[in-house]
């Protein structure tokens, strides 16, 4: 009895830890998808295109909505951008988001790459950010793209 008791603690063990990295691992990408808390708001992306062009070329990433404060936050990352946290800065657009209206650059925040899967065509991420200038405050942003 004691060792069903201890197979079972280890496998419940084993397979939580196995749910709790697939996000991590999990290089798919069901639909593109881009979502942020703005000014503590929940924001969902209605529409989300991604576009890859050749080499030293870009990724963008184009979200929009037609509710709430903000209504497009765009990113741009280099086609070869790896796996990594970049500090956003304004005028510095290699790594960079724009959001609308107003056509501003996001600053005093990060860009994450979790995922980058050149052969699938894969980008994912999350970011934070804010526009202090226009009472913005991005925060818990993720998404994912096909490009």
């Amino acid at each position: 009895m004691k060792n069903l008791v201890l197979l079972g603690l280890s496998l419940w063990v084993f397979g939580t830890l196995g749910l709790a990295c697939k996000d991590k691992l999990d290089k798919s990408c069901d639909a593109n998808f881009l979502e942020a808390d703005v000014n503590n708001i929940p924001w969902q992306a209605q529409e989300v295109t991604a576009l890859g062009t050749g080499p030293g070329g870009h990724i963008s990433i184009a979200s929009m909505a037609d509710f709430g404060t903000l209504r497009q936050i765009n990113i741009q990352v280099p086609i070869d951008v790896s796996v990594g946290t970049f500090q956003l800065q304004t005028g510095v657009f290699v790594q960079s988001i724009i959001v609308f209206p107003g056509g501003f650059q996001a600053e005093n925040g990060e860009l994450s790459i979790t995922v980058h899967d050149t052969d699938a065509k894969i980008l994912k991420g999350t970011f934070f950010f804010s526009l202090p200038s226009e009472g913005l405050s991005v925060e818990a942003g993720s998404f994912c793209v096909k490009y």
